[in-house]
């Protein structure tokens, strides 16, 4: 008889990107989901957009803590989503804006 055990590393726990697999969090896909719904029409499907000064998130330098707090307070013409997401919603964004790194 063979036994296996699976391990789940929350990506919350981890600082900065919890488990990744080829520079993309096991969480990334719930994110994608939110980035299409939320972001896309000023950063593209990319990230690499830049409608109305949008950043240029492939060669975003933001540490997981700036990309949080970026989604829940905006910055520059970016609007706030605070109100409009739950804390597990923007961690789950936060860990897709981080896969679309180069």
């Amino acid at each position: 008889m063979l036994l296996a055990a699976c391990t789940y590393t929350d990506p919350r726990s981890n600082a900065d990107k919890g488990q990744v697999i080829n520079n993309r969090s096991v969480a990334a896909p719930a994110g994608e989901t939110i980035f299409l719904a939320k972001c896309v029409a000023c950063h593209g499907a990319d990230g690499t957009a830049g409608i109305a000064n949008a950043a240029n998130l492939k060669t975003s330098q933001l540490d997981s803590t700036l990309i949080i707090q970026t989604i829940t307070n905006g910055r520059g013409g970016m609007p706030s989503f605070k109100n409009g997401l739950t804390e597990d919603e923007i961690h789950k964004l936060k860990d897709y804006v981080y896969s679309l790194r180069k």
